[in-house]
C-alpha cells in the first residue's frame, strides 16, 4: 500500500500570539534508500483480504442502507456477504500448509490475520522482503497460487514503509504588530511586484503578490536575495506576510510569491524589499485593501466553532442524550493528560478513551502521528462533548491504513470513523482500492459514516506532480470528504465575517498547500453527484463540504502546551463529531453523501456557499465546487432537514370498538421543531386496527401546508375495551422518491398524542406551556427565571392553579424580558401576581401597556415567601368555596428543591398550599400558622427526616430512594388514573422548564413524570406501565437538549402499550 501522509498544520503557542504564529508542517512520506534484508526468522504480520460473496449485492445494499435504516451487524454481514466458507477454509488450509499461522478474522470475515517468519513469506509468495526500520516490505509482486490465486484480493502489511520523520520547519513567517512600518520605498526598476489575485479582500483573507528581480547591470536573476514585506502606512493590528518559496529568498529565477493578510481594516500601499545584506532594492505595491470588522487571530475554541457554524443546539442535545462514539485512525498512543487538559480548559465532560492496538500489538510512533492524533481527538470532543473515543491503531511503519478500518468494521462500536491520513489515489494498486472499496461498503452497510480530510496539497495529491488528482480515501464515494476554508471570524460578535476557500498560504511536502480537491481518475461519478459535477468530469468530485483548515486554526493541547493547528485533518474530525451528535439523536447516518446532496438541492440554506478563493488549479464558486464542495454547513439547520423527523400520531380521541376516528400524523424535525413542509410522504400502518380500510399494510398520504397527514383509523367491532392497538408511522423526504430515506423508524405507536413544548429559551418554553393551557388569561403569575431564585417560585404552582393562571418567567430580578412581555400581550393578560425575589417597581415599569401588578407575594426568606403564597392559596380557595383537606411540605434545601417541584401538580390539583421545611430547627412561625389550619400533612422526599416534621399535624410521607422515586411516589398517590402525563427533566439544570408546567399539569389532573435526561428511571417506568391504558396524551417539556427525541418516542410507546 502506498505510504500515508499526515496532513497536519501546527501553529505556535497561543500565549502572546498575534495573527499567525510560527508554523510547522508535519509529514510522513515513503522512505528512500537502500533496503536491509531481514533475517529468515524475522516475524511478519499482516492481513490477507478475500473477495466478498456477491460484491454487487454488497455495493447495492451499502447504497440503500442509509435510506432504509436497515443496518447489519458484523455477524449478519459475514453471513450475507462474507467470503464463501468453503473458499475461506481452502485458503486457510493452504496458508497453514505454507507455514503461516492464522491468528483471527477481521472486517466482518473479509480478512484473515496471519503471521509467519520472513522466510515463509518469501517462499510462499515468491517474493523478496526488505526491511526499513521495523517494517518488512515486498520488493517484488506477490505470486499467489492454488486457492489463494482466485480468492485473495490484497495482502496488507507489505507496502512501502513510512520511516521518514517530519519535514524540517522552514521559517517563513514575518509577523508585524503594533503599527510596524517598513521604510518608504525607493523606486527600483529592476524589482517588479504584480498582483496574483484581487487587491481588495475581507479582513482575515489573503492577497497574493508575484515578485521578480534582476541585476540592473546584467539583467540576470537575483537568486537568493532575502525578501521582506510590510505595510507602508501606519497600521495597528496583527498581519502576516508569507513567503511561499520558503526561506524568505528569491528562487533561482529571481522570483518569489508572497501571501499577505491583515486582521483589521487597512487601505494603503505595502512595501516589498529585497536585500543581499549590502544592497537593498524596494518598491511599493497597492493600494491594497482589507475591509470588514476586525477578525479573531487566536486559535478557535470549541464554543467559537460551534457558534460560528450554528451547531450549538445539536451539540447540547447530543451531550444531554449521551452515547456518541467516534472511531479515530491513529499511528501512536494518545496522551490522556492532554485530552483532559483540553476538556478542563473548555469545561467539557470527560470523554472515555479506548485504544485498540493493531495485530502487531505495538503501533510504533512516527513523529507527527502523536500531534495529529491529539488534534483529532480534541476536535471530536469539541463537536461531540463526552463522546467515547475509539482509537484504532495501525503500525505507521507499514502504511497499513485499511487495517484500522477493517478492525473498526469488525467491532462495529462506532457511529463515525474519522481518517486524517491521506494516500495519493493514483499511486494505490488496484487491488488495494478494491479492498478499501469493500471495507467502506461494509461500513456503510453497518451504518458507520466514514469521514476523511481531502488533503492539504491543493489540486495535486502526489508531491511534485503537475497532474491534478485527489487523495485517498477522500476520493471514495462511500466517504464524506471534508475540504478546507479560511475563516474570518468577527472578533466582536463571533459570527462569520468571511469564509474563503483555503488557497496557497504555505508549503506542504515541499509544494504549495491548500484545500485538497478536484476529480478522481479512479472512481466514477456517483449517481448522487450527477448533474452537480461538471459534464465530462473524470470522476467523483472532491470534497463534499468544507470547514476551516488554516488561520486562525483550532486550539488544541499537545505535550502539555496549548497551541493551534489546522489542515483538512482538523476539519474532518470536527465534522465527524457533529455526525456523531446526529447519530445519537436520530440513529446512525451511514452513507450520508446522497442525503447531503439532496439536502443541498432541497434547501440551499443548510450550506454556506464558499465562492471566493481556490487551490492552484480549481476555483471556488456558487453551488458545489471542487475546492470546498457545497461549502460549510449550518449544522443545526442541516440536521433539521436530514432528521430524524419524528412522526407523532395525533388522534382526535380514543376510539371504541367499531368506531372510526380521524388520526393526524404531525412531523417534527430532528431538533423537535414542527416541520411544516408540504409534500412529505407519510405511511401509517395499524396492528389490530384498519387504516383507511386497510389492515396490517401501510397506507401513505402526503403532508399538507400544515405539515400533517390525515388518516381514518377504525377499531374492529367486538374489540374488548382497553385492548391496545398499534400504529406505526414513517416519514420520507424527497418528493421525487416517495420511498426515500426514512427519517424515523418505527415512530410512535398507539393512540397517544405526544406533544413537545419547547422554545429557544426557558422564557419562550414557559410561554408555549401557557399557550397550551388556554388562549386567554386575565391573570398570570410571574416568578424569576434565574436559577438562584427558583426556590421562591416552586411554591407558586398551587397559587397559579387556583387562580387559573399560567406561570411565566422574568429575565431577572429587575427585568421582565422581551419573550415574556410578548407572551403577556398574546395571552391578553390584564394583571400579574409577583412571587418571590422580584423588584416590583422595575418589573412593573417593564410591563406591556394595559397590564398591572395585582399583588406582590414575597418574604424576607424563602420560608416567609412560602407562607405568604400559602395564605394567598387559602384565600383564593375560600373565594371559590373550596376547602383543601391537606397541606404539602417539602425541603427548602437547595439540593432537594426537586421535591417541591414534584409536589406542585399534586398541590395544585388538590388546591393545597406547599410549605418549605428547614433542614435544621423548627418550622418558622409564619409557616407554622398555616400548618395549624390542617389536620393532614403530606411530607415529600428528603424533608421527612427534618426535625420540623415533628410539629406538623397528621404526617404522611411520600418518598423514594432518589428524586425520581419521590416524584413517582407522589404521582401514584395523587394521580392513579391520569388521562394526561406531563414529562420533564429532573436534572437541576432543567428544572425551570418543569416549573412553568405545574399549572398545566394541575389543571388536567396530570402527574409530573421526571426523567433523568434521556433516561426514564425505573420508578417512573413502573408507574407509567400501570396507568398506560388510561393515558391518551403526553406533554414533553423542553427541547431535545432536555428530553431527547428518542426518549420522547419511548415515553409515548410506553403509555400507549404498557411496555417500553
Amino acid at each position: 500500500m502506498m505510504g500515508a501522509a499526515l496532513a497536519l498544520v501546527l501553529a505556535g503557542p497561543v500565549a502572546g500570539a498575534a495573527g499567525r504564529g510560527p508554523v510547522v508542517r508535519l509529514v510522513v512520506a515513503p522512505a528512500v534508500g537502500r533496503a536491509v534484508f531481514p533475517a529468515p526468522d524475522t516475524l511478519w504480520r499482516g492481513v490477507v483480504y478475500l473477495a466478498p460473496r456477491h460484491p454487487r449485492a454488497l455495493a447495492a445494499y451499502a447504497a440503500q442502507a442509509a435510506r432504509t435504516r436497515r443496518f447489519l451487524t458484523p455477524r449478519m454481514l459475514a453471513a450475507r456477504f462474507g467470503p464463501d466458507p468453503a473458499v475461506v477454509a481452502a485458503v486457510r488450509a493452504q496458508l497453514c500448509r505454507q507455514g503461516f499461522r492464522v491468528e483471527g478474522r477481521t472486517a466482518a470475515g473479509l480478512g484473515l490475520e496471519v503471521a509467519a517468519p520472513a522466510a515463509v513469506v518469501e517462499r510462499a509468495w515468491a517474493t523478496r522482503l526488505g526491511r526499513w526500520g521495523r517494517a518488512l516490505l515486498a520488493l517484488a509482486p506477490l505470486r499467489l497460487q492454488g486457492p489463494e490465486a482466485g480468492a485473495v484480493t490484497y495482502v496488507s502489511g507489505l507496502g512501502p514503509a513510512l520511516v521518514r520523520g517530519p519535514q524540517p520547519a522552514i521559517p517563513r513567517w514575518h509577523v508585524y504588530s503594533g503599527g510596524g512600518v517598513l521604510p518608504p520605498a525607493v523606486p527600483s526598476p529592476n524589482l517588479t511586484v504584480t498582483m496574483a489575485g484581487p487587491a481588495s479582500v475581507p479582513t482575515g483573507q489573503d492577497i497574493a503578490l508575484e515578485v521578480a528581480a534582476v541585476d540592473p547591470a546584467t539583467g540576470a536573476p537575483l537568486a537568493g536575495w532575502q525578501v521582506e514585506a510590510g505595510p507602508a502606512a501606519p497600521y495597528d493590528g496583527p498581519l502576516f506576510a508569507v513567503d511561499l518559496a520558503g526561506g524568505n529568498r528569491l528562487d533561482g529565477d529571481g522570483r518569489d510569491r508572497l501571501v499577505l493578510s491583515m486582521a483589521a481594516p487597512y487601505e494603503g500601499p505595502w512595501t516589498v524589499s529585497i536585500t543581499n545584506g549590502t544592497v537593498t532594492y524596494s518598491t511599493s505595491v497597492g493600494p491594497l485593501s482589507w475591509q470588514g470588522p476586525p477578525v479573531v487571530t487566536t486559535p478557535l475554541t470549541p464554543a467559537q466553532v460551534n457558534t460560528a457554524f450554528h451547531a450549538t443546539r445539536l451539540v447540547a442535545a447530543a451531550q444531554a442524550a449521551g452515547g456518541m462514539a467516534v472511531g479515530v485512525l491513529a499511528g501512536s498512543d494518545p496522551t490522556p493528560a492532554d485530552l483532559s487538559a483540553f476538556e478542563a480548559l473548555h469545561h467539557l465532560p470527560a470523554s472515555p478513551l479506548v485504544v485498540h492496538a493493531p495485530p502487531q500489538g505495538d503501533p510504533g510512533v512516527v513523529s507527527g502521528w502523536h500531534a495529529e492524533l491529539m488534534l483529532d481527538l480534541e476536535r471530536v470532543v469539541s463537536s461531540a462533548p463526552g463522546a467515547r473515543l475509539d482509537i484504532w491503531q495501525i503500525d505507521p511503519q507499514d502504511g497499513h491504513l485499511a487495517q484500522a478500518l477493517a478492525a473498526a468494521v469488525q467491532a462495529d462500536k462506532d457511529q463515525v470513523f474519522s481518517i486524517s491520513a491521506v494516500e495519493p489515489a493514483a499511486a494505490e494498486p488496484a487491488s488495494a482500492l478494491d479492498t478499501w472499496q469493500t471495507l467502506l461498503e461494509e461500513a456503510a452497510a453497518e451504518g458507520m459514516t466514514v469521514v476523511a480530510g481531502s488533503g492539504d496539497a491543493g489540486a495535486f495529491a502526489l508531491p511534485g506532480s503537475t497532474r491534478p488528482d485527489v487523495d485517498w480515501p477522500a476520493a471514495a464515494a462511500e466517504v464524506t470528504a471534508v475540504g478546507g476554508t479560511q475563516l474570518g471570524l468577527d472578533a466582536a460578535t463571533g459570527r462569520i465575517a468571511s469564509e474563503w476557500a483555503w488557497g496557497p498560504d504555505g508549503l506542504w511536502q515541499g509544494q504549495v498547500d491548500g484545500s485538497g480537491g478536484g476529480f478522481s481518475r479512479r472512481v466514477p461519478v456517483p449517481a448522487w453527484q450527477a448533474g452537480v459535477v461538471p459534464a465530462g468530469a473524470s470522476g467523483r468530485g472532491v470534497p463534499d463540504l468544507a470547514f476551516p483548515a488554516t488561520t486562525p486554526y483550532y486550539q488544541f493541547v499537545d505535550d502539555g502546551q496549548t497551541t493551534g493547528a489546522g489542515g483538512t485533518s482538523a476539519a474532518a474530525p470536527t465534522w465527524a463529531g457533529w455526525v456523531a451528535d446526529m447519530a445519537v439523536l436520530g440513529g446512525r447516518q451511514g452513507l450520508m453523501n446522497p442525503d447531503l446532496y439532496a439536502a443541498a438541492r432541497q434547501d440551499p440554506g443548510v450550506f454556506r456557499p464558499v465562492v471566493h478563493g481556490g487551490n492552484p488549479v480549481w476555483q471556488a464558486g456558487p453551488g458545489w465546487n471542487p475546492v470546498t464542495g457545497w461549502g460549510s454547513a449550518r449544522v443545526d439547520a442541516l440536521f433539521a432537514v436530514l432528521g430524524p423527523a419524528q412522526p407523532v400520531v395525533l388522534p382526535a380521541g380514543r376510539p371504541a370498538a367499531g368506531q372510526a376516528v380521524l388520526v393526524r400524523v404531525a412531523v417534527a424535525n430532528g431538533l423537535g421543531q414542527p416541520l411544516a413542509a408540504p409534500g412529505l410522504t407519510v405511511s401509517l400502518s395499524g396492528s389490530g386496527a384498519a387504516v383507511d380500510g386497510v389492515t396490517d399494510s401501510p397506507v401513505t398520504a402526503t403532508t399538507g401546508p400544515s405539515g400533517t397527514a390525515a388518516f381514518t383509523v377504525t377499531v374492529p367491532p367486538g374489540t374488548p375495551p382497553g385492548t391496545p392497538f398499534g400504529l406505526t408511522a414513517r416519514v420520507y423526504w424527497g418528493r421525487a422518491t416517495p420511498a426515500g430515506r426514512p427519517l424515523a423508524v418505527e415512530g410512535v405507536t398507539g393512540p397517544v398524542r405526544v406533544v413537545r413544548l419547547a422554545g429557544a429559551t426557558r422564557f419562550e418554553t414557559a410561554g408555549m406551556v401557557a399557550a397550551a393551557e388556554g388562549p386567554v388569561f386575565p391573570t398570570a403569575v410571574l416568578v424569576s427565571g434565574a436559577d438562584g431564585h427558583l426556590v421562591d417560585a416552586l411554591t407558586a404552582t398551587p397559587l397559579a392553579s387556583v387562580l387559573g393562571a399560567p406561570i411565566l418567567l422574568t429575565a431577572g430580578r429587575q427585568r421582565l424580558g422581551t419573550a415574556t412581555a410578548a407572551t403577556l400581550r398574546r395571552l391578553g393578560v390584564q394583571q400579574v401576581v409577583l412571587v418571590g425575589a422580584l423588584d416590583a417597581s422595575a418589573i412593573a415599569a417593564g410591563l406591556p401597556e394595559g397590564v398591572r401588578v395585582g399583588a406582590v407575594l414575597a418574604g424576607r426568606t424563602r420560608y416567609g415567601t412560602a407562607a405568604r403564597v400559602a395564605a394567598a392559596v387559602l384565600q383564593a380557595d375560600a373565594a371559590a368555596g373550596r376547602a383543601p383537606a391537606l397541606v404539602l411540605a417539602a425541603s427548602a434545601a437547595d439540593g432537594h428543591l426537586v421535591d417541591a417541584l414534584a409536589a406542585g401538580p399534586a398541590a395544585g390539583a388538590a388546591g393545597a398550599p406547599i410549605l418549605l421545611l428547614p433542614p435544621a430547627g423548627p418550622l418558622p412561625a409564619s409557616e407554622a400558622a398555616i400548618a395549624a389550619r390542617f389536620s393532614r400533612t403530606v411530607v415529600v422526599g428528603a424533608a421527612a427526616a427534618y426535625p420540623a416534621v415533628a410539629g406538623l399535624p397528621g404526617v404522611e410521607v411520600l418518598a423514594g430512594a432518589t428524586r425520581f422515586g419521590t416524584a413517582a411516589a407522589v404521582d401514584r398517590a395523587f394521580f392513579p388514573h391520569p388521562r394526561v402525563v406531563v414529562a420533564g427533566n429532573g436534572q437541576p439544570a432543567h428544572l425551570v422548564d418543569a416549573l412553568a408546567a405545574g399549572p398545566l399539569a394541575a389543571g388536567r389532573a396530570a402527574p409530573l413524570v421526571l426523567l433523568d435526561g434521556g433516561v426514564l428511571p425505573a420508578s417512573s417506568r413502573r408507574y407509567l406501565a400501570g396507568v398506560a391504558l388510561d393515558v391518551d396524551r403526553v406533554w414533553v417539556l423542553g427541547g431535545t437538549a432536555s428530553i431527547p427525541a428518542g426518549a420522547a418516542a419511548r415515553l409515548g410507546r410506553l403509555v400507549a402499550t404498557g411496555t417500553p
